[in-house]
């Protein structure tokens, strides 16, 4: 049989917030916190909530990034395509020019 401690958990409900439902914070079993630690768990908790904020912030903004940066690309690479095409056009139209420019000069020979 294994014995396990028990965790402190507290768990706060009706949070005046538009985005907060609920708050649980699982304490450390090391010893019962006093009344003056209070406020350093509360000012613990403020700095782990603040950390975690502006990770997904970052990390956010990294994703909004790269979405710009693959549309971007995209954006060129069908430029590329009709640049291509038109490039490929062109060449075609000076190589058929050519054709009928000699084959007239070789026609009118004869």
């Amino acid at each position: 049989m294994r014995e396990k401690n028990s965790k402190r958990v507290v768990i706060i409900d009706d949070i005046d917030s538009g985005s907060i439902e609920q708050a649980i914070f699982i304490l450390r079993n090391s010893g019962i916190p006093n009344r003056s630690a209070g406020n350093s768990i509360v000012s613990e908790a403020e700095r782990i909530i603040h950390a975690y904020v502006q990770t997904m912030e970052r990390t956010q903004k990294g994703i909004s990034k790269r979405e710009e940066r693959s549309r971007r690309r995209k954006k060129q690479r069908s430029w590329r395509g009709i640049a291509s095409v038109g490039i490929a056009l062109g060449c075609f139209a000076v190589a058929a020019g050519l054709l009928f420019h000699y084959m007239g000069s070789i026609l009118s020979g004869f």
